[in-house]
C-alpha cells in the first residue's frame, strides 16, 4: 500500500504529511485507515498526546516544548528497558538549531534522550545539523536500561524535561546536499510493514550519511524508528540514485518522517601504504 504520508519537519501529533511542493520530494495520499497498533492515545492536564493522559509534563527550562510522548516498558529477564519518542515543538519566534537536552526524566529516573530533525548547513562545517523554523517540530528519542523498575510508568508519574536550541544571526539554511526523496511508499511483505522508495544525492558527494525513519501510529503517537546507512557510510556520489528501505514493522502504519545526517563531500582516501616509485 502507499503511505499516507511524510515529512522532513513533522506537525505535533498529525499524520506527518506534507504537500507535493514539500522538501523532501514525499508525495500525500488519502488518508491513513490503517488500524492503531498502541491503542487509544490521549491529551494530558498540560495538553501533551500522549499514550499515558495521567502522566503530568513539567517543563524545568530550555525553549522547546514537548506536544506528544509514547512511552514503552519492556520487562526483560535480566533488565528492564524504557523506551520513548516524541514530537518536541519549536514556540519560540526564532530558528532554533543545535538541539540539546538538559534533562528527561520518568519521575525520579532520568533517561539518555536525543533530538533528531531536518538537515542544516552550519557555515564552515562540514558536517550537517539539525534545526527548525518557528513552529516548527523534530522528533525525541529515549532510551534507559539501567535501574529501570517494573513500575516505571505505573500511575500518575511527572515527566519532567528541559529540550534546548540555540539561535544562529542569520538563520541557517536547509542543506543543499541533503538527498530528496524521489518516491518512497510503505508496502507490506510476508513479515510486515516497511518504508521504501529512492532518494537522489544532492549537488555534491556526502559520506557517513544516515537515514533514520520513525514510523507514526494512526493515533498520532511515533513508535518506533529504523536506522539505514545507504552506501555503508562510504562515498554517495553527487546526484546519484540509490534505493532504502527498512526493516519490517509487524503492524500496519501509513505516516513515518525521514531525516538525513551526513558530511559534506568525498569519504577520505586511505593512504597507499606508503609504496615507492
Amino acid at each position: 500500500m502507499t503511505a499516507c504520508g511524510s515529512s522532513n519537519e513533522p506537525g505535533p501529533g498529525d499524520a506527518g504529511t506534507s504537500g507535493p511542493d514539500g522538501e523532501t520530494g514525499a508525495e500525500t495520499t488519502a488518508p491513513c485507515l490503517a488500524p492503531s497498533a498502541l491503542g487509544v492515545a490521549g491529551r494530558s492536564s498540560d495538553g501533551v498526546l500522549t499514550s499515558h493522559p495521567a502522566f503530568h509534563f513539567t517543563k524545568t527550562g530550555g525553549n522547546l516544548d514537548i506536544v506528544t510522548a509514547y512511552f514503552e516498558l519492556d520487562l526483560l529477564s535480566d533488565f528492564n528497558s524504557l523506551v520513548a519518542w516524541g514530537d518536541v515543538q519549536n514556540n519560540t519566534r526564532t530558528q532554533q538549531c543545535a538541539p540539546y537536552v538538559d534533562e528527561f526524566s520518568v519521575g525520579m529516573l532520568g533517561a539518555v534522550t536525543v533530538i533528531d530533525g531536518p538537515a542544516y548547513e552550519l557555515p564552515g562545517s562540514q558536517v550537517s545539523y539539525i534545526c527548525f523554523e518557528p513552529g516548527g517540530s523534530a522528533i525525541f528519542r529515549t532510551i534507559q536500561n539501567i535501574g529501570v523498575p517494573a513500575t516505571a510508568l505505573d500511575g500518575e508519574v511527572t515527566i519532567s524535561y528541559s529540550f534546548t536550541g540555540i539561535p544562529f544571526a542569520p538563520p541557517n539554511r536547509r542543506h543543499p546536499d541533503d538527498p530528496q526523496i524521489v518516491s518512497v511508499s510503505v508496502k507490506q511483505d510476508p513479515v510486515g510493514w516497511r518504508v521504501s522508495g529512492q532518494m537522489r544525492a544532492g549537488p555534491m558527494s556526502v559520506h557517513t550519511l544516515q537515514v533514520r525513519v520513525y514510523i507514526r501510529d494512526p493515533n498520532g503517537l511515533l513508535y518506533k524508528d529504523f536506522q539505514l546507512k545507504p552506501g555503508a557510510g562510504h562515498t554517495v556520489p553527487a546526484g546519484s540514485l540509490f534505493d532504502f528501505e527498512t526493516d519490517p514493522n509487524p503492524a500496519e502504519f501509513c505516516s513515518y518522517e525521514i531525516f538525513n545526517r551526513f558530511i559534506d563531500g568525498p569519504e577520505a582516501q586511505p593512504p597507499d601504504g606508503g609504496a615507492g616509485d
